[in-house]
């Protein structure tokens, strides 16, 4: 996805956009499932509470010119699961409730596969422009090691995906292990 900011544009909080951002509605996702008594009842409040917290994230960002396809994923996993789970299809209720971790890092193996897929950027390279010197950009290196970053990516997501899957209660299957990995 290429910048819309001039070079050199400095956004205000421009840390927050890039490296927290979307990531605030899957904090409060779980929070918020995490409080509920019963799961299956809690993905009723929690995906469309999420859904709301990333999709006026995503009218910040965008009006910044920070939005990543991350934002995007997330945006559309909280819409998909929310338009699923409120429209009354049991399943969906069930997969949320037991393995939203799984779901999550499947989306971000999704969002890390499926652009280079359709000849689309890697989503690294939103990351690489702000930390990497002009004239290096414009090396044939530099998209190559993005390229090989962003297959490493879709690896590890899915290989955390895996793991959340086998153990979807399992503190160390969910959070640690998956963690430590990426």
């Amino acid at each position: 996805m290429p910048s819309s900011d001039p070079p050199g544009a400095r956004v205000r909080f421009e840390p927050f956009f890039v490296h927290v951002g979307g990531f605030v509605a899957v904090i409060v996702y779980f929070v918020v499932l995490g409080l509920a008594s019963d799961p299956e009842a809690g993905v009723y409040r929690a995906l469309p509470i999420a859904l709301l917290v990333i999709s006026g994230y995503m009218l910040v960002a965008h009006r910044v010119g920070l939005i990543k396809y991350f934002d995007i994923g997330l945006w559309s996993m909280f819409a998909v699961g929310s338009a699923t789970v409120l429209g009354g299809w049991g399943g969906a209720r069930f997969l949320f409730a037991n393995y939203s971790v799984a779901i999550l890092f499947c989306t971000l193996g999704l969002v890390a596969a499926v652009p280079p897929l359709i000849g689309r950027e890697p989503f690294t390279m939103f990351f690489a422009r702000r930390g990497t010197p002009a004239w290096q950009q414009k090396t044939r290196d530099f998209v190559v090691i993005n390229w090989v970053i962003t297959a490493w990516f879709a690896v590890l997501f899915a290989a955390a995906a895996a793991m959340a899957a086998w153990a979807p209660h399992d503190f160390l299957f969910t959070f640690v292990y998956p963690n430590l990995l990426i």
